[in-house]
């Protein structure tokens, strides 16, 4: 039996938005966790609830995935083999005594996403702050946002990242940081065989030496859980330190997360695990929320081995051989799906798909919907959080680009003098970690 972590209470506000306005894209509401265990603790950090899980939850399975063509059988990962592996990790990354707590370290990495969240949680474990950086950024933009970050280890996929790593440290030899060269480290992250040595299969009558992580030691709400980047649109990406209590309030329980777990049981995420959806949806979510993810059978079992690349078939067969009955993708997957009226058939099955990340047609998303498909367009941004308050109980299906904000969110809207508005998010209570500009086309009524 799963045991519950996380107690969600509804917080309302006495404000209210002004009446007869709907803002397309964009909406925020707020909810708070309750912890229900031994201590009390609204912001619970990471380490924390692997423990938990690992006394509470062992045989409830966080990750499920297809690995076999000609049979129907599924691959689960429990929650006790993937936190034995994160302190596999911790071992490996940083030896019992040494270094330093809450050292950045850079990841840069093709991995499967199951050995990608793994180490991430194991930095996370070690006490280490991970630093997840997309390996399809230029040297120029890595260096970058190294340096910004304070990084000088970094984590990674030599063989099949060496020319990026041979211009990364090209850059750095003609930086000086404070008269002196740049010093950067840089490792092979570890693998799959590292890492799970009984892929699927391990109990706990098999060997396993936890990483000795005192609970004395766990983070607090002020301190940094990871560093993610933005997606450098207007310039090189910029760093974006997340600490605990801005996760919790912006990320991991935000309306969006928890329809995740509402809807999706398993859900179907095939997308990169460094962008900070797949971060929260399916690493942080299924943590501290409860639910199960799917994901591509891991397949890097060499050093020049490359992870699955998510294509509009095999996604759909991994939801239809897995049983998703949720599934997040991009707005370009979802074109191509709105055209085949197989992928619609597939899709019309399940209780919930969820885009974001860019906008789909008008006329493409109103297809979708007229053939059944229950499809949701949500907004949010690394800096600010999930801003979409939706459900799929209302009788407003035809409205799922349409979305409305929570009146707590400190927010002003600009006029651009051609009837669009700029949004800006303001410092404040709830999202006091960034002032956040762009501009949004919105329609008042």
């Amino acid at each position: 039996m799963h045991v519950g972590l996380l107690e969600l209470v509804l917080k309302t506000s006495q404000k209210s938005c002004p009446d007869g306005t709907r803002v397309k894209h964009l909406f925020t509401t707020m909810i708070t966790p309750s912890l229900r265990t031994d201590k009390d603790q609204q912001y619970p950090s990471l380490p924390r609830l692997l423990q938990f899980h690992y006394e509470h939850n062992p045989e409830q399975p966080l990750f499920i995935y297809d690995g076999h063509s000609d049979s129907d059988d599924l691959t689960e990962i429990k929650y006790l083999e993937f936190i034995r592996a994160s302190h596999r990790a911790s071992h490996l990354i940083r030896p019992p005594g040494s270094g330093v707590n809450r050292q950045v370290v850079a990841v840069v990495a093709l991995l499967d996403t199951l050995v990608y969240t793994a180490v991430v949680a194991g930095l996370m474990q070690a006490g280490l702050v991970p630093l997840l950086i997309s390996p399809r950024n230029t040297s120029a933009a890595v260096v970058d946002i190294l340096k910004k970050s304070g990084a000088h280890r970094l984590l990674g996929t030599q063989s099949t990242l060496g020319e990026l790593f041979q211009n990364i440290q090209a850059e750095l030899a003609s930086y000086k940081d404070n008269g002196k060269p740049y010093e950067l480290v840089i490792e092979e992250i570890p693998s799959l065989t590292d890492l799970f040595p009984k892929l699927g299969v391990e109990t706990a009558k098999d060997p396993f030496k936890p990483y000795p992580y005192p609970s004395s030691s766990y983070p607090g709400p002020e301190d940094i859980a990871a560093i993610l980047h933005s997606s450098g649109s207007t310039g090189f990406p910029k760093p974006i330190p997340l600490n605990y209590r801005f996760l919790n309030k912006s990320w991991v329980i935000s309306h969006s997360t928890k329809r995740f777990s509402q809807y999706g049981n398993p859900l179907g995420a095939y997308i990169p695990p460094f962008h900070v959806m797949a971060f929260v949806g399916t690493f942080l979510g299924p943590i501290y929320l409860g639910y199960t993810v799917t994901v591509y059978a891991p397949v890097v079992t060499h050093p020049r081995g490359l992870p699955t690349m998510p294509t509009p078939d095999n996604v759909l067969e991994h939801v239809r051989r897995t049983h998703c009955t949720a599934c997040f993708s991009v707005p370009a997957m979802i074109q191509i799906w709105a055209q085949s009226p197989e992928s619609i058939d597939v899709l019309r099955g399940l209780k919930l798909l969820v885009t974001a990340g860019g906008p789909i047609a008008q006329s493409t998303g109103d297809y979708l919907v007229s053939c059944g498909v229950p499809l949701r367009n949500i907004y949010g941004g690394t800096e600010f959080g999930a801003c979409s308050n939706w459900s799929m109980e209302d009788d407003d299906k035809e409205d799922w680009a349409w979305h409305q904000f929570d009146p707590r969110t400190t927010k002003r809207w600009v006029p651009q003098g051609d009837g669009t508005f700029e949004l800006q998010f303001l410092v404040c209570n709830f999202l006091n970690l960034f002032w956040y500009r762009t501009v949004w086309f919105i329609a008042p009524f």
